[in-house]
């Protein structure tokens, strides 16, 4: 359905966008007559006045009126699109708390199993409360006429996954690296304690704000040890496995299997990323790194910088271990050994993370120009390139198997061209239309 009405003028679009009334523009042309006499002035003063945001005034300028609301919520700019749903952030036009909108488009919720899986996304996360775990708020789902509208509001995060801080500075410094592991550990921790297992803990996923408090992200692909919810992915074939750059062992022959020992080894990567600049296993295609994660041992971390102490690399190697009964077990015990060697290293780590480091002029700073990219630029955007404010970690299929079943790794190895989809492009672009035509992307 067409949201354009040709031959409008803007103060016309503009009262049919419900986001100011004629009256409140007429009281702009009054009161600023003469900014206001051309629609270029106007709409400099609309932006001006925080009356509309850029994203908004962009819709309008190109005819676009429907879709600036959804439920209570007030539309204010697009973020980014997954291959499930679409993040906006919104104002609530009640109480004017700013949220980020998680919308799961209504060509999605008509398909057979994304309705289901993200209802269950939104179930799980609305009912972790931790302060190292982003938060959900609301969630909506309901019809409206003939259109399904599916929403979560969330916790709106201001700053940079670790991806992003490690692509723009290089490898960080130990202290700072061991804090941010440290409460990460925490979140996980609290999320196990409810029987859930993340399933896709890597640097994407691990969210730092500007105020210095690490957030878990996207539970997308979470189990929940004790419910049937995890037949959803059972009964429709759909083998998500995670991201092949931290994927435990035991995760790459059966994900459903996996339980918290393998977020403890994702952590483990995500830690030896931040230290290093790269994943344990950098080298070769997806099959290939998932092989290197099942009979290889990453690098010493010594080939790439001589100051972390022997504590963390024992820490870290435990980690890594790739029997799930000889690794560390618990992101608890993870989280108890870092708070012990800081609180005798550091008394103000966390007072550190206030404020991101400075780029350091150092060895280690020629790392963030060696960053290893695992796929090629445009697919890596995709999967793992945050927004400034909060990225959409969806898991895409360019960097996860799919729909694959299979208990053996050297079959699995051998099958690669069979199992890796190629990137379902039509899939991100579709928009979370009729429903007020929202967003109108």
């Amino acid at each position: 359905m067409s949201s354009t009405i040709p031959n409008l003028t803007f103060s016309e679009l503009l009262a049919l966008s419900g986001l100011l009334s004629p009256e409140d523009v007429r009281g702009l042309r009054e009161r600023f007559p003469e900014q206001t006499a051309t629609t270029e002035g106007l709409t400099s003063l609309l932006v001006e006045q925080n009356l509309i945001t850029q994203w908004q005034l962009q819709k309008l300028l190109k005819g676009k009126y429907k879709g600036f609301y959804l439920g209570d919520y007030k539309l204010q700019a697009h973020l980014a699109k997954g291959g499930m749903s679409t993040l906006y952030t919104a104002v609530h036009t009640v109480t004017g708390e700013q949220r980020a909108l998680k919308v799961l488009p209504p060509a999605k919720a008509a398909q057979r199993s994304y309705l289901p899986r993200f209802l269950r996304e939104a179930r799980i996360t609305a009912a972790m409360k931790h302060i190292n775990i982003m938060r959900v708020f609301e969630v909506v789902s309901n019809k409206v006429g003939e259109s399904s509208l599916n929403f979560m509001a969330m916790e709106l995060l201001h700053g940079r996954d670790l991806f992003q801080v490690v692509s723009d500075q290089g490898p960080q410094a130990i202290q700072w690296a061991a804090e941010i592991i440290r409460q990460a550990a925490r979140g996980l921790h609290y999320a196990h304690q409810q029987g859930l297992v993340h399933r896709d803990v890597k640097p994407g996923n691990v969210f730092l704000t500007d105020t210095g408090i690490v957030k878990i992200i996207d539970l997308g692909l979470a189990s929940v040890s004790e419910d049937f919810d995890e037949t959803l992915t059972q009964d429709y074939n759909e083998r998500i496995l995670g991201t092949a750059d931290y994927l435990a062992p035991e995760q790459a022959i059966d994900s459903h299997k996996a339980d918290r020992r393998a977020d403890v080894y994702g952590l483990g990567c995500t830690f030896y990323f931040l230290l290093t600049g790269q994943p344990p296993f950098a080298e070769g295609g997806l099959a290939q790194r998932l092989l290197a994660h099942q009979t290889k041992t990453p690098d010493d971390i010594r080939r790439f910088r001589n100051d972390v102490p022997q504590e963390l690399q024992e820490l870290l190697s435990k980690m890594l271990t790739k029997d799930p009964d000889d690794r560390i077990p618990t992101a608890q015990l993870v989280a108890e050994r870092l708070e012990l060697w800081l609180s005798e290293h550091s008394d103000k780590t966390s007072a550190l993370l206030r404020v991101f480091p400075p780029t350091r002029d150092t060895g280690l700073a020629r790392f963030a120009r060696k960053l290893k990219r695992i796929l090629p630029g445009e697919q890596r955007l995709v999967a793992e390139t945050p927004t400034d404010s909060l990225r959409s970690a969806e898991t895409q299929t360019s960097d996860s198997l799919s729909g694959f079943v299979q208990s053996s790794v050297v079959a699995l190895a051998k099958r690669y061209d069979a199992c890796v989809s190629p990137d379902d492009s039509a899939c991100l672009g579709t928009d979370p239309a009729n429903i007020s035509n929202v967003g109108q992307d």
